[in-house]
């Protein structure tokens, strides 16, 4: 039975939050951790650590929380790789770069860790001898065995024991790189199902030496590096572990030896547990995509910290302050930790601790951040613009040097971004907004089962439009080109969105479009069958929301499966719920959806739609019929005022519909450069 204790601070409200902590003993000034994650933001040679990356994490470090962990670095640049721009913890000669970022950070009173990291099976696609585009020699991933990774579709070789033992080494070479460049401690990243975990997990160790079978083979290669690590930095620096204590298949390791698995390291001198779960085949539940509640892997945390006596951290959409003390106060962790919370807001933890609560820019977990790793691109964050960008810009960008009159044509998420932006640098800010309310295609966006997380952003934008000085917003109001030429602007921010496309199909006219659906301007009958025309994310989640509310949907996808268009994880989410696909623990509708892939739709007439597939003609019949076909640029108005020689700049789905991330981000560009249109 544990006997951890929480130390409180006088006053506040959020007392444990803002307590000491001990790891090992290096004591940190508070509970809240920045976990370790992928950013791909090191150097694109070689892994090394870059000002980009320093600045990075020193904004974080800046905004006040209690100890850093520098996520996965790869002990064995040469077969560890993931994702493209990993850091490299394998070389001597990287030293002078790991100690400038320790020293940054360091400044500002942080406990700083590295995750050390090998991924095993789990290697990028990108250095495999399956790309040809690849300007480096063929690879193969390694693994405890030859188990396919089913995410990426990776085919592993079983380590020799030789190369088993040679890994340990390595294990403990970057470990006692780490304590060199002058970080608190070493994490070992045993989590995710990387080398660590593959080696631990029945699902993923099929071997019949001494690496494998028993649970005490399974442990040995996780001990072994444990007791490495051990002889090269000492007994009094402080080793972690992150772990999945739950890894969600079937073959694979449960709850309760995930807690067992944890006792047995702890005896091997782990000074700290941060607990978390899942592996690659089962991605949402590493980055659960919009759905479900805060906190809602605590528990794992909590069974661990049960039976250990380390401290013990938690992790899994965490957002608020008030969530994050009630961990705490309920004894379920002695940390949290924060992962994508920072990325939207490094100042999150000072912004609690001083009471500004309502000023945190909130995470809304769309995992576009993620989604940019598997794209091999750097990291970036929907509602933060400036992350990944910090060595260039910021959320303060200073006055510009002669005020602007400046015109917004738009309400959305980029109009909104470019106003309150334009106005933070004290321009001039006339806002237009043809309907009663702002929002957009934000409004449409959060109707959806479990996406209402969107809504955060538009609360956060609404709130900067509100505090700003110099924005005059104008609701109802449509604008013409005549209206914009009248207020003789400096610039002008077109913003005017999209609108729903409609599949070029005979008798298509009979149906409505999704955006009506789900907003409810266009009422469905209760309990008519529905047919959906478009099998991307916008039809998935129309159907979604049409089975919630009582029909039997047909779902018509003209690609080869649905989806194809969300974020990866978010797509295997909308497969998991319309497709039965049960590895995960969510609910399935499939008994409510009919779905055909590969559709060419041929015509509509008398409530049935004819189409062809791969295989056969068909036809369906339906009630109502509706179009997700997707959405076209509203962009008439970027033209006519460039006939009248107006400066203009379009942002948004009026520039292309796309990710909510480039409207938010073009909208910051818009104000950033607003002195160069």
């Amino acid at each position: 039975m544990s006997t951890h204790t929480t130390t409180k601070d006088e006053g506040g409200g959020l007392e444990a939050l803002f307590s000491p902590v001990e790891i090992g003993g290096v004591r940190a000034k508070n509970r809240i951790i920045m976990a370790p994650m992928q950013t791909n933001l090191a150097g694109y040679t070689e892994g090394e650590i870059n000002e980009r990356l320093i600045r990075y994490y020193t904004e974080r470090a800046k905004g006040g929380v209690g100890t850093i962990v520098v996520g996965a670095s790869a002990v064995d640049w040469e077969t560890c790789k993931s994702p493209v721009n990993q850091k490299n913890i394998s070389y001597d000669r990287h030293l002078p770069g790991w100690a400038a970022l320790n020293d940054e950070m360091q400044s500002y009173d942080v406990r700083t860790f590295v995750q050390i990291h090998h991924a095993g099976r789990q290697m990028a696609p990108y250095f495999l001898d399956a790309n040809q585009e690849s300007d480096v020699p063929d690879r193969e991933p390694i693994s405890a065995s030859d188990v396919t990774e089913e995410f990426m579709g990776n085919k592993p070789r079983p380590m020799k024991t030789e190369e088993v033992e040679a890994m340990i080494e390595r294990f403990g070479d970057a470990a006692l790189r780490v304590k060199r460049a002058g970080f608190d401690g070493v994490m070992l990243h045993g989590a995710h199902g990387y080398l660590i975990e593959q080696f631990m997990s029945p699902y993923t160790n099929r071997r019949d030496d001494e690496y494998g079978g028993s649970f005490e083979n399974r442990l040995r290669f996780p001990r072994e590096i444990i007791r490495n690590v051990r002889a090269k930095v000492g007994e009094d620096y402080p080793v972690a572990m992150r772990i999945s204590v739950e890894e969600y298949v079937d073959e694979g390791y449960h709850l309760e030896e995930g807690v067992e698995i944890c006792a047995a390291l702890e005896a091997e001198g782990i000074d700290w547990f941060d607990i978390t779960a899942g592996i690659y085949e089962t991605m949402p539940t590493i980055f659960y995509p919009y759905a479900q509640d805060e906190a809602y892997r605590i528990h794992h945390a909590a069974a661990v910290r049960e039976a250990v006596d380390v401290p013990v951290s938690g992790v899994g959409k965490i957002r608020s302050p008030e969530v994050a003390e009630d961990i705490l106060q309920n004894g379920q962790a002695d940390m949290v930790a924060l992962a994508r919370s920072l990325l939207a807001d490094p100042a999150w933890p000072k912004k609690a601790r001083d009471g500004r609560i309502d000023e945190i820019r909130t995470c809304i977990s769309c995992n576009y951040c993620t989604q940019r790793l598997f794209e091999d691109k750097p990291a970036a964050c929907t509602v933060n613009p400036v992350m990944g960008r910090e060595i260039r810009y910021g959320d303060d960008l200073g006055f510009v040097d002669e005020p602007l009159d400046v015109v917004v044509v738009g309400g959305g998420p980029a109009g909104m971004e470019a106003a309150w932006r334009s106005a933070a640098r004290g321009n001039d800010v006339t806002l237009f907004e043809e309907n009663n309310e702002l929002g957009g295609h934000l409004l449409v966006s959060s109707i959806p089962p479990e996406k209402d997380s969107l809504l955060h952003l538009l609360e956060w934008q609404k709130s900067k439009l509100t505090e700003s000085e110099g924005i005059d917003i104008r609701l109802g109001n449509r604008v013409e080109v005549d209206d914009v030429v009248a207020m003789d602007p400096d610039v002008v921010a077109v913003a005017t969105g999209s609108s729903p496309s409609l599949p070029q199909i005979g008798g298509c006219e009979a149906g409505v479009a999704a955006a009506g659906v789900l907003t409810g301007s266009v009422d469905i009958t209760p309990g008519a069958d529905v047919v959906v025309l478009g099998g991307g994310e916008l039809g998935c989640e129309t159907a979604l929301h049409l089975i919630e509310n009582g029909h039997d949907v047909v779902l018509l996808a003209t690609e080869d499966d649905i989806a194809t268009d969300a974020e990866p994880i978010y797509m295997t989410h909308l497969h998991e719920k319309l497709k039965g696909q049960q590895n995960l623990p969510i609910e399935s509708v499939e008994d409510h959806v009919t779905i055909y892939t590969g559709v060419t739709p041929e015509r509509i007439d008398d409530g049935i739609v004819h189409f062809e597939t791969a295989d056969r003609n068909a036809s369906v019949t339906f009630d109502a019929l509706v179009s997700a076909s997707g959405y076209e640029p509203n962009d008439e108005l970027a033209g006519e005022l460039a006939d009248e020689g107006i400066p203009r700049v379009v942002i948004g789905d009026a520039r292309s519909p796309g990710y909510l991330a480039d409207a938010v981000k073009q909208g910051y560009d818009f104000a950033r450069n607003i002195e160069d249109w």
